[in-house]
């Protein structure tokens, strides 16, 4: 009979079409990954994939069993949930959730009593970190599921969307007034602030603008988290793109402004992100469900 785990590998490595990567997905080696692949094969008798030393492709054969091998996945992971609802009241768990700092501070932190008393059965642990280190630490399975508006497009996860993440283009007033910038040639007058080189933050601002606009700095300062980048815009040592939700006081009480008002960012979403056929699936809904209840701030 076909076991489960060599189903489990023949997904992967369809998903991934790279031996190398599907294997660290089984936490398998690539020996032992490929060994696998092949017995699956000589028990169908048929070839899943053809392999060069540039590619990984599915043969018309491992096309037609992935619908199938995908159906029998689901069901057996069902086995693992069927008495989940039963249980859930008695049984004691524990979640191992993953954030930003700055929302974990803002947002989760407040509401981790609230989120014990509506399940004293449930435990939540918090890890802090980036979102490509919270990805990371989800595949090693050291997390069970983080909160981020980390775009994600592999099918290996699955998500519940939870709130629209909103982005101003800001600086403090007492630097605008001294050093104006309306146009693309005045930001060489300034510091630009953001997270790393990639330019998170002001991506959302460069998205929303015409792409001949041109905004050079004098220099950025890269700060790594969303705090500390607050923190020097409102010493005035720079502008930059943030969250709105984490500069609403800021905004009311005029201790930051908008630059370009007019131009519209366009909006993220955080998402609750965990493995796909995960035996906490069931019970990651209703974190998420709980987490919408709360307002975001």
């Amino acid at each position: 009979m076909i076991d489960l785990e060599s189903l489990q590998c023949f997904e992967f490595a369809a998903e991934e079409l790279n031996f190398r990567k599907a294997a660290v997905r089984a936490h398998l080696s690539a020996a032992a990954f490929g060994e696998r692949i092949r017995n699956l094969e000589e028990l169908l008798d048929a070839k899943l994939f053809e392999r060069t030393t540039r590619r990984v492709r599915l043969t018309a054969q491992g096309q037609m069993l992935r619908p199938q091998a995908r159906r029998t996945l689901t069901e057996a992971d069902r086995c693992l949930t069927i008495f989940a609802d039963e249980n859930s009241d008695k049984e004691q768990y524990s979640i191992t959730l993953g954030t930003r700092f700055e929302l974990g501070m803002s947002w989760i932190i407040p509401n981790l009593e609230r989120l014990t008393k509506l399940q004293p059965q449930r435990n939540i642990h918090l890890y802090f970190g980036d979102s490509p280190d919270l990805l990371m630490r989800l595949d090693r399975h050291e997390i069970d599921a983080f909160i981020s508006s980390y775009r994600i497009t592999s099918t290996q996860y699955e998500s519940i969307t939870l709130y629209a993440e909103d982005y101003d283009f800001v600086a403090s007033p007492k630097l605008i007034k001294k050093q104006p910038i309306r146009t693309a040639e005045q930001a060489e007058n300034h510091t630009l602030i953001d997270l790393h080189r990639d330019l998170p933050l002001f991506s959302y601002f460069l998205d929303a603008v015409e792409p001949e606009e041109l905004w050079a700095f004098q220099k950025t300062e890269y700060l790594g988290t969303i705090a500390a980048a607050k923190h020097r815009i409102l010493q005035g040592a720079g502008v930059g793109v943030l969250p709105r939700y984490f500069i609403e006081r800021e905004l009311k009480n005029k201790s930051l402004v908008r630059i370009k008002p007019k131009v519209n960012l366009p909006s993220d979403h955080f998402r609750l992100v965990w493995r796909k056929r995960d035996p906490l699936s069931s019970r990651m809904n209703v974190l998420a469900e709980e987490l919408l209840s709360f307002p975001l701030s």
